[in-house]
Order: structure tokens, then C-alpha cells, then sequence
């Protein structure tokens, strides 16, 4: 994080994932706070003299660390994806509970502000392109970047405790690490209108999110279509989950594979808010790591969870009904941690367009695994496979 002086008039957009442009002008002598990726987009866009960095935080005495919030605030800054800013929320709840009078903001990317909205521990939400003015009316601030991808720690300790441990506070002192989510009924209500049909089938409704932010955590289309059929031949019925910047790719996948049972809701996700209320009422839901992996252990959902890069203890270990299955590839040790928007070294090297750790994900195996929980949470309800 970098706190930056604009040089000149700056403007930033920022696309959401369903294209709508969001943007943010940032006047000339003004100073905000940036993290180390907008600074350099920011400077590859305008050039080297656009702005200034002032400060990297190393030096500010007020990082949170466990302090005393009795009638204090804490201002959150997190620019990574809505899977780490949910690992976030047992936090809020815990300080909210242990210091009532405190305020909570939360800086991040308004893509995800949506799905917080509607949290009763955060108090205000901001852009994670943040004025130092309202930075400074924040007792107390909170960083992560880096907290997940360039720690050695993130490599055995579970998300959720590095998280904690990172607000100075110890991880037995939070019992329940499970995301704090609510979403307006009127976003399940969008969906019983736009899928009625679907919705009321009497088959088990399994959700599937087939992709990743990151090429590396995305399974390859030919397994994912695998994976579908074995689990529609069971009896279920999939509801493939994207988002609508990508309905063309999701229509020719089901199309190309001739899959059967499949409902395509990526024409009508057009936000993670929306994401999250298809999501709140499927059966089960099946995913790599990602945003809707932690969406689903929010609502309750049983998970079976897909792991290649790392161990799927490191995201999983605190969610009720959630099995994980675990691929690494024997080259690539304990995994390779990836997650960056770009494949790993060994896919490259091998020229594939998706992990090789995939290559060891049997289809059936999560078919199985698929049925097996669904029969534990629910029993006799459905008597399939």
C-alpha cells in the first residue's frame, strides 16, 4: 500500500464483472491511498510524473494490532477478491461484539461492495482507491496485501488464521470462521422469477462454479463437462454459475458438450450480489477455489471443494459438510500456491491451457463424493445414483 499526491487530473475505471465501468476522478495536489497494483497501472496509464508516493505505510504508527476499540474506528483495506474479503467478516463480528461503540470501514474494489452491504459489522464501505482525508478520520487501519500471495505462511496456515492473526489477534479467540453474508429476499426472488421453472424441479439442485479468477485454479472444460454428466446421470440437476460477461462461452459449452440437465444462470448473474442469491438456494455446491466456494459455506451449503494449486485444508478446514479433494502434481511438491492471473510454470512449460494438476482430478471421484454428501446432509430425501 502507498499513500500517493496526484501530479495532474487522473481518472480510473474500474469494469465490474457484468461491464458495467465504474469511474473515479482523482483530482489534481489531491492524496489517496492506493495499493502497490493500482500505483503502477496507474503510472503505466499516465506516465512516470502522474503522481507521487508520499508513503508505503512502513512508517504509520497506527496499524491495528489488537488495540482497545471502545469508541474508536478501524478502517479495513483490501484490494484481493471476494473470497479474502469474506475471510474478513468473523473479524467484524468478533470486534463489533467485544467493543459495541467501534466503527468498521471496509476499502476494496467495487465490484464486491455489494455483498456487503447488507453486513450489520461493517459501517461504512469505500473504494479501495481511498482520499487520505477519509483514511485519516479512521483511528485505526488494517492492511492485507500480500497476505495471501506472497506470505510462506499462506502455505500451511488456513486463510481464516492468517487473517486473524494479522488484527493482532489470536485464532482460538474466533470459535465460528465461516463467512457473514446477507442478501436482500429480493435477490432470491430475482431468481424464482427468471428460473421458476428450473427452481421448482423436483431434482436436487447442485451448483457448479467451473471457473477461477486464476487460470491455474480453473479446471479444464473437457473435465468440467466430465464432472456434469456423471453427476446429471445421477439424478441431479447442475446450475452452471458465471457471470454475464460470459454467457457466449457458457452457451457453447453446454452446447458443444450436449449436456443434459444443466441450467446456465450466467445470463442472468450480472453481479456477485446476484451470484450469491443463486448460490443461497442450491442443494449443494460443487467449485475450485473461489469466491463462491466461501459464498456457499456462508449460507450453509454442503461443498465439495477442488483443490490443484495448494490443499484444500487451507480454505476448507472450518466449513460443516465440506469435503475437500485434493490433486497436486507430484513435480509440483506441496503445490504451487499460485495466484496470479496467469497459468503456472509447469502448464507453460508443457504448453496447456489449464493446470496440470487437473490431469489427476478423476470425474467420477467427485461424482461420488457429490453423492455421497448430498445423501449424508439431506438422507432419504433423494434416492438417486
Amino acid at each position: 500500500m502507498k499513500i500517493i499526491t496526484t501530479r495532474q487530473d487522473i481518472l480510473l475505471e474500474f469494469q465490474t464483472d457484468s461491464n458495467v465501468v465504474i469511474r473515479m476522478k482523482m483530482p489534481r495536489n489531491r492524496s489517496f491511498i492506493m495499493s502497490d497494483g493500482v500505483v503502477k497501472s496507474t503510472l503505466d496509464l499516465y506516465g512516470s510524473g502522474c503522481l507521487k508516493v508520499d508513503n508505503d505505510f512502513t512508517d504509520l504508527p497506527n496499524r491495528y494490532n489488537g488495540n482497545d476499540l471502545t469508541n474508536k474506528s478501524l478502517i479495513s483495506i483490501r484490494e484481493g477478491g471476494a473470497g479474502d474479503l469474506l475471510f474478513k467478516t468473523p473479524i467484524f463480528k468478533y470486534l463489533k461484539e467485544k467493543y459495541p461503540s467501534c466503527k468498521i470501514g471496509l476499502s476494496c474494489s467495487p465490484v464486491y461492495h455489494n455483498l456487503f452491504h447488507q453486513n450489520p459489522y461493517i459501517n461504512e464501505i469505500f473504494f479501495h482507491v481511498l482520499p487520505l482525508e477519509f483514511f485519516n478520520r479512521f483511528d485505526y487501519f488494517s492492511t492485507f496485501e500480500g497476505l495471501i500471495e506472497g506470505s510462506k505462511e499462506a502455505e500451511w496456515i488456513n486463510a481464516y488464521d492468517l487473517f486473524i492473526e494479522k488484527y493482532g489477534i489470536h485464532p482460538s479467540e474466533i470459535k465460528e470462521k465461516i463467512p457473514i453474508l446477507n442478501i436482500p429476499a429480493m435477490v432470491k426472488d430475482y431468481w424464482n422469477c427468471v428460473l421458476e421453472y428450473e427452481l421448482k424441479d423436483s431434482k436436487p439442485k447442485i451448483g457448479f462454479q467451473w471457473r477461477a479468477s486464476s487460470p491455474v485454479r480453473t479446471l479444464p472444460f473437457s473435465l468440467s463437462a466430465d464432472i456434469i454428466r456423471k453427476i446429471t446421470e445421477k439424478g441431479y440437476k447442475v446450475f452452471l454459475l458465471d457471470s454475464m460477461s460470459r454467457k457466449n462461452d457458457v452457451a457453447r459449452f453446454i452446447a458443444d458438450n450436449n449436456l443434459k440437465d444443466v441450467v446456465d444462470t450466467s445470463k442472468y448473474s450480472d453481479n456477485f450480489e446476484r451470484m450469491a442469491g443463486i448460490i443461497s438456494l442450491m442443494d449443494l455446491f460443487i467449485g475450485p477455489d473461489s469466491s463462491g466456494t466461501h459464498i456457499a459455506a456462508a449460507f450453509g451449503k454442503p461443498i465439495v471443494g477442488l483443490y490443484g494449486p495448494f490443499r484444500s485444508e487451507l480454505r476448507l478446514k472450518y466449513y460443516k459438510n465440506a469435503v475437500g479433494i485434493d490433486v497436486i502434481a507430484e513435480k509440483c511438491g506441496r503445490g504451487c500456491f499460485m495466484h496470479a492471473y496467469t497459468l503456472c510454470d509447469f502448464a507453460k512449460e508443457l504448453g496447456e491451457k489449464a493446470g496440470p494438476c487437473w490431469r489427476l482430478l478423476d470425474s467420477t471421484v467427485v461424482s461420488n463424493e457429490v453423492d455421497k454428501l448430498y445423501k449424508k446432509v439431506y438422507g432419504t430425501k433423494f434416492k438417486g445414483g
